[in-house]
């Protein structure tokens, strides 16, 4: 919200290290803050003003803290320390999750992409094993109109309808196989 904009970094660190005196109940003027940050006093108590009231504008946002004011902001600071720390871990946890959703949606796009490549080599395999077993139906069914080639029609039918089974499921196991340990479901 433009609270570095402009000024120095050392007087926003004398400044901080005020409003860190202050929640902890230690006084320090700003003569000696300033002095030990190699910043100028003026500054350090400009951009303290101006850290004083950023931190009473995000003291605001709580229910516990809409009474505050610059007159009463040192009896809140304590509480606003512990909820800025509360915030920052917070904030930190989402970038945290927000990572581990990327990597795992990495994991997952891999995944995928390795899975399609074993599904068309296992549809592949399928569409070999099958074709024998349907030209001989076909040779079969060509070959004349008994009874028993009808039998024959239907048993080349079971017969493929097992083969594409079978390789359904050693591509399944492949699929299963292949898949990251987190996305595999434990019994």
């Amino acid at each position: 919200r433009g609270l570095t904009t402009g000024r120095q970094p050392v007087s926003l660190v004398a400044a901080a290290l005020v409003v860190a005196a202050q929640a902890r109940g230690i006084c320090l003027s700003y003569k000696q803050v300033a002095a030990a940050a190699r910043a100028s006093p003026e500054s350090t108590r400009r951009t303290h003003i101006v850290l004083n009231q950023e931190l009473l504008s995000f003291l605001h946002t709580y229910e516990w803290g809409k009474a505050a004011t610059l007159r009463s902001f040192n009896a809140f600071l304590p509480m606003l320390v512990t909820h800025l720390a509360g915030a920052q871990h917070e904030q930190q946890r989402r970038e945290q999750e927000q990572c581990d959703r990327e990597q795992r949606q990495g994991e997952s796009s891999e995944w995928r992409q390795e899975q399609q490549r074993l599904g068309k080599t296992g549809l592949a395999r399928e569409d070999t094993r099958l074709a024998p077993a349907a030209g001989a139906g076909k040779r079969s069914a060509a070959g004349g109109g008994s009874s028993t080639t009808g039998m024959h029609e239907k048993q080349a039918a079971v017969a493929e309808e097992l083969v594409k089974t079978a390789s359904e499921a050693s591509v399944l196991d492949a699929r299963f196989n292949a898949m990251p340990p987190s996305f595999r479901v434990k019994e």
